[in-house]
């Protein structure tokens, strides 16, 4: 189980960079890019560490992927555009949610 949780958390961190990148290549937007990159790479790391059974790295992935979310309801909020705040917003829920529920999994007791 930590196994897939580590890979939604890479490719979830994929996605990021890359609307970051689409940003940067659309609208010039260097901040996308720089800011994109760093969390990315920040998940990354998480999404290794749980693959690894490091500790806290999945509450470090789940507080890096809330802050990503409220970033966006904000920015939605503002704009009432659904690209790209929108998409990230019912990405980043649904990823939060397969989250909960192989943690919730994870931790049942084997009868």
């Amino acid at each position: 189980m930590k196994k897939g949780m580590m890979y939604l958390v890479l490719i979830y961190a994929a996605l990021v960079f890359l609307g970051g990148l689409m940003g940067f290549v659309k609208a010039g937007s260097l901040i996308s890019l720089i800011v994109s990159s760093f969390l990315g790479g920040v998940l990354i790391r998480y999404g290794i560490g749980i693959g690894q059974n490091k500790p806290y790295s999945f509450e470090w992935a789940i507080g890096t992927m809330a802050a990503i979310l409220v970033f966006f309801l904000v920015r939605f909020a503002s704009t009432a555009k659904f690209m790209p705040a929108g998409l990230m917003i019912v990405v980043t829920l649904v990823v939060l949610g397969i989250l909960w529920m192989m943690r919730a999994k994870d931790k049942m007791p084997v009868q």
